[in-house]
């Protein structure tokens, strides 16, 4: 019975196996074509994130953020919604100061995992960067807002002076232009009493990333 089955199978492909390879083709080609259909895409924008090598400062990253398009089903888009997505793309080793454009794939999006990517725009960005350095910045006096109950009111504040690392040309520019750090403002209004509070150290605006010792 076996041996009758195996042979009339045998004759069946045969006679019948280029018909049936055509249909097996049309049908998976049937199905993804249905699948690209009833699928959907949603674009977010993420920000781009650069690991830089140790030595290495950022000054610019353009664009700093990107559009990208995800396709599948409506139950999938719901995990973008919680999902930390963002776009990491790694300096090349080696790299000196200057220009370089790193190109954007797939690979380099996190938060995604299992979701197809349709499109991302643009596709490539665009770092400046420099040897990291350091300058000393003075500190300026804390702004106070409000005005106590009573009289006037002073603020003493410590330390006077803090280091900032970072691009070593673009703190060299800044130091040299006389540009000075701020700190958070303070709130005295209604108060009575003398007080003391920790407050941050505010990096200078045209610093891109720094980092501020100490940082309050």
């Amino acid at each position: 019975m076996k041996l009758d089955f195996q042979k009339r199978l045998r004759l069946w492909l045969e006679e019948n196996g280029l018909i049936a390879l055509i249909a097996l083709i049309l049908a998976v080609l049937v199905y993804l074509t249905i699948l690209e259909l009833v699928s959907n895409t949603t674009t977010r924008t993420l920000p781009v994130e650069i690991e830089r090598e140790p030595g290495l400062a950022l000054m610019a990253v353009h664009p700093a953020r990107v559009e990208v398009t995800f396709r599948g089903a409506l139950a999938e888009f719901q995990r973008l919604d919680r999902a930390d997505l963002r776009v990491v793309v790694r300096h090349p080793r080696g790299g000196e100061a200057g220009v370089a454009r790193l190109p954007i794939g797939s690979r380099n999006v996190r938060g995604a995992a299992g979701l197809r990517i349709v499109s991302i725009d643009p596709a490539t960005v665009e770092i400046t960067f420099d040897r990291q350095g350091q300058r000393e910045f003075a500190i300026e006096p804390p702004h106070l807002e409000g005005k106590p109950f009573r009289g006037r009111a002073e603020a003493e504040y410590t330390p006077r002076t803090a280091v900032v690392r970072g691009a070593r040309l673009q703190l060299d520019r800044l130091h040299d232009s006389g540009v000075t750090l701020k700190l958070e403002p303070i709130n005295i209004d209604g108060r009575v009493q003398g007080f003391s509070r920790r407050v941050a150290i505010l990096p200078p605006a045209e610093a891109w990333m720094p980092e501020i010792e100490p940082d309050s």
